[in-house]
C-alpha cells in the first residue's frame, strides 16, 4: 500500500511518531539518503562508517568498485570540506587522513590493482599542499574543485548510496504481522518489554489521528533476539504482534494491557472496529481477566477491573441497531452479580469453574476473542503501512537533519551484524554487487561511478599536483 504526500495532510509528523511505524534501519537509511541530497557534507563521515560497517558483514551489497569509490568518495569530500576553511585544525583533518589510509590499508577498499594506493597517496600530497599553501588552496578551490568534485562528483556519490540503500532495503524486508507474531514466539514476556516501545500517548494519537484522514480503511521462521527484531521491524507491529501471542497463548493475566490499547486506539479511529465489536471485545478481555482472578481467588484488586466494565457498558451507542443499550446493561449486570456470587460463596465458585465456565468461558469464547483481536489488529495493520524509503525520505524531507538522531537508535552493533548476517542467508540479494534493476544504457552506468576519485596518473588533477 502507499503512502500519501505527508505535505498533503497538514504539518508533517514529528520524528517521535514516525518512529512507531517506520523501522530504526529505514529511518536511518533514508535520514543517510536525505543528507547526500541536501549535500551536508560535515555527516559524510557517519554516512562511511555505516557503509563500511554494513559491507563488511555483507559484502555483496556492492561490488570492490563501487564500495571503494562510495566509502574513499565521502571521506574524501569531507576532507575537503575541512581544508576549505583555515580555521580546522591539521589534527582533525589528519584524522580523516588515517581514516582513508586505514580503508585502504584493510582491503576494505579493493580494486585489483594499485589505482587506489596511487589515489590515496596522491590524495594525501594534495591535502598536504592545501593545507600548507593558502595560494595554492585559493587555486584550488577556485579552479580545480569546481571541476573534479563539484555537482558531477556529487551526482556519483548520490547513485551510489543510493544503490547501496536500496539494496539494504531489499536484503532487510521487512516482516508483516503474522511474521512478526512468528518471530516474537521465542521471546518470553514479548509484550511487556514491546510496550515500552510505544510510549508517548500524544504521539500515538498524533499518528492514528493523521493515518485516519488518509482513508486508509475500508466501509518465516528464526528466533532473534528483541533489539534485532527492533531494528527492522516497526515498534507498534512488534507490539500488535505481542498481543496477538498473548491471545493466542490465552496468557490472560496480561489481558487487561490489551483491553486498555484497543480502548485507546479505538477511542481516536472508532471505525477500526463496528462498536458492537468494540464493545465485546473490550468487555470481553476484561470479564475473562476478572474470571481468572476470582477462579485463583486473587480478589484484591478486582474492583479496578469491575470499574472498568461498567465503564464500558456506560458508554453503549444508542444509534447501534445490532447492540443496544439495553443489552450491554443487561450483560453487564449479570455479570457483576456473578463475580459477586463466586467471591462471596465457594461452593457456588467450585461449581462455577467446573461446570459453567468450561462451556461458556472456555475454547468457543476464546475463539471468539482471537478472531475480534485478529480484526482489531489487521486493521489497524492496514492503517498505518510501513513506508518504504522513498517514502520514508519524503516524511523527513520536512525535518532539520536528523541521521545523528537516527543512528542513536542502532546502538548495538552486535545486534545490527545478527540481523544483516541472517538475511543475507535467505539469499534475497544478487551476488556481486549487480544493480536491483538492470539498466539499458552501459554507459550510463559508467557515467553514474566517480570520476578517478583521488586522481590517477592520467587525471587532471595529478597534472595539478605535478605542476604544483
Amino acid at each position: 500500500m502507499q503512502c500519501q504526500n505527508p505535505s498533503e495532510n497538514g504539518p508533517p509528523l514529528l520524528l517521535p511518531s514516525l518512529r512507531l511505524f517506520i523501522p530504526p534501519l529505514r529511518l536511518v537509511s533514508a535520514a543517510m539518503w536525505q543528507v547526500v541530497q541536501r549535500g551536508d557534507v560535515q555527516d559524510y563521515g557517519m554516512l562511511e562508517e555505516f557503509v563500511t560497517t554494513v559491507t563488511e558483514i555483507v559484502p555483496e551489497l556492492l561490488s570492490c568498485s563501487q564500495r571503494a569509490q562510495l566509502i574513499l568518495g565521502l571521506r574524501a569530500r569531507m576532507v575537503l570540506e575541512l581544508c576549505r576553511t583555515e580555521q580546522t585544525a591539521d589534527q582533525d583533518i589528519q584524522q580523516h587522513l588515517d581514516r582513508i589510509r586505514s580503508l585502504i590499508s584493510t582491503g576494505e577498499a579493493e580494486s585489483g590493482d594499485a589505482e587506489v594506493e596511487l589515489s590515496e597517496s596522491n590524495f594525501v600530497e594534495l591535502v598536504e599542499s592545501l593545507l600548507k599553501d593558502p595560494s595554492e588552496r585559493e587555486t584550488f578551490y577556485q579552479d580545480v574543485f569546481p571541476v573534479e568534485f563539484g555537482p558531477k562528483y556529487d551526482t556519483a556519490i548520490q547513485m551510489l548510496m543510493l544503490e547501496f540503500l536500496s539494496r539494504l532495503e531489499k536484503l532487510l524486508p521487512i516482516p508483516d504481522l503474522e511474521q512478526t507474531a512468528s518471530l516474537l514466539n521465542a521471546v518470553p514476556s514479548a509484550l511487556e518489554k514491546c510496550v515500552q516501545f510505544v510510549p508517548d500517548p500524544i504521539q500515538l494519537r498524533t499518528l492514528l489521528q493523521y493515518h485516519r484522514k488518509l482513508g486508509r480503511l475500508d466501509s518465516i521462521g528464526l528466533s532473534f533476539p528483541l533489539p534485532a527484531l527492533r531494528l527492522f521491524i516497526p515498534p507498534l507491529r512488534l507490539f500488535s504482534a505481542a498481543m496477538w501471542q498473548v491471545a493466542q497463548r490465552g496468557d490472560i493475566m496480561d489481558y487487561g494491557k490489551l483491553e486498555e490499547f484497543v480502548t485507546f486506539v479505538t477511542e481516536t479511529v472508532p471505525e477500526l472496529l463496528s462498536f458492537r465489536q468494540r464493545t465485546q471485545l473490550m468487555l470481553g478481555l476484561r470479564a475473562k481477566l476478572v474470571l481468572e482472578l476470582c477462579r485463583t481467588e486473587q480478589t484484591a484488586g478486582l474492583q479496578i477491573h469491575l470499574d472498568r466494565i461498567h465503564f464500558h457498558a456506560a458508554r453503549s451507542h444508542p444509534g447501534d441497531a445490532d447492540f443496544c443499550c439495553a443489552e450491554a446493561e443487561a450483560s453487564k449486570s449479570n455479570f457483576l452479580a456473578l463475580v459477586q456470587t463466586l467471591i462471596q460463596d465457594p461452593v457456588e465458585r467450585e461449581h462455577f469453574f467446573q461446570e459453567v465456565f468450561p462451556v461458556d468461558y472456555g475454547p468457543k469464547y476464546d475463539s471468539a476473542l482471537q478472531g475480534l483481536m485478529w480484526e482489531f489488529l489487521s486493521r489497524l495493520e492496514q492503517l498505518l503501512p510501513v513506508p518504504d524509503l522513498k517514502q520514508t525520505v519524503s516524511w523527513l524531507n520536512a525535518a532539520p537533519s536528523v541521521l545523528e538522531e537516527c543512528v542513536n537508535s542502532l546502538s548495538q552493533p552486535l545486534q545490527l551484524k545478527t540481523l544483516l548476517q541472517h538475511h543475507r542467508e535467505l539469499g534475497y540479494l544478487d551476488t556481486n554487487g549487480k544493480p536491483l534493476k538492470k539498466n539499458k544504457n552501459p554507459e550510463l552506468v559508467k557515467e553514474q561511478l566517480l570520476p578517478p576519485l583521488l586522481a590517477t596518473a592520467s587525471s587532471p588533477l595529478c597534472l595539478s599536483l605535478r605542476y604544483w
